[in-house]
């Protein structure tokens, strides 16, 4: 008899056993599950002052402006930018219009978007982001001194924009970051006086200056 309460007991304490691991399997199942979204998001965000090295009208242009983002989970980038023609030289000699000097009227333009981006480690010193800009421009001229035009009058014409690039970037600081970066403006839809979309797209160099949390 005892030796069947013996028995009895080491099955029960076998079974019990058993059933513990098997119980603590699924805690631990869980807790390695890999999941497309995370459950704990992070964000931040910046703002950057950026300076584009391009060409319009194949000449040599400097275009200025300034994006910022929402960062989540310090990879995935949503945000917006703008940027203007700095360079005041670059003319349209298929113009009709000339200034006082005889000279084809100088060009104007700018353009801007939604931005899309995702940043590759972005926890070492140096890393890469890609970014696309979707959105749209316009382009005109500056009438200031051509006879009898005001320049609300001048003429002007619409474009989409699509410009792709890829940045590296150094971490400075928590809250500075540099990059530099080449891309490419694609424009589609401008027609300004023999002004077209070859004259306004074309690949850049930028340089950015990020603050922010990243």
């Amino acid at each position: 008899m005892k030796r069947m309460m013996l028995v009895l007991t080491a099955f029960a304490l076998g079974a019990t056993s058993t059933f513990t691991v098997s119980a603590q399997t699924p805690t631990t199942s869980a807790q390695s599950e890999q999941t497309l979204l995370p459950d704990r998001i992070v964000s931040g965000g910046y703002g950057a002052p950026v300076q584009r090295f391009s060409k319009i009208a194949g000449r040599g242009a400097l275009l200025t402006g300034i994006e910022g983002g929402w960062i989540v989970n310090h990879r995935f980038v949503l945000g917006a930018a703008g940027y203007g023609l700095a360079t005041q030289n670059i003319r349209n000699a298929g113009s009709p219009l000339h200034d006082s000097r005889g000279r084809s009227p100088v060009v104007e333009m700018g353009y801007g978007g939604i931005t899309l981006g995702y940043v590759v480690q972005p926890m070492r010193l140096t890393h890469l982001s890609f970014q696309v800009l979707l959105g749209g421009g316009g382009v005109t001229y500056d009438v200031q001194d051509i006879a009898g035009m005001r320049s609300e009058d001048a003429p002007a014409d619409g474009f989409f924009v699509a410009e792709p690039s890829v940045h590296g970037e150094l971490n400075v600081s928590r809250f500075f970051r540099i990059g530099v970066g080449v891309g490419y403006r694609s424009v589609a839809g401008a027609s300004l006086e023999g002004l077209g979309d070859r004259d306004l797209r074309g690949a850049s160099a930028s340089l950015t200056l990020k603050l922010g949390r990243f």
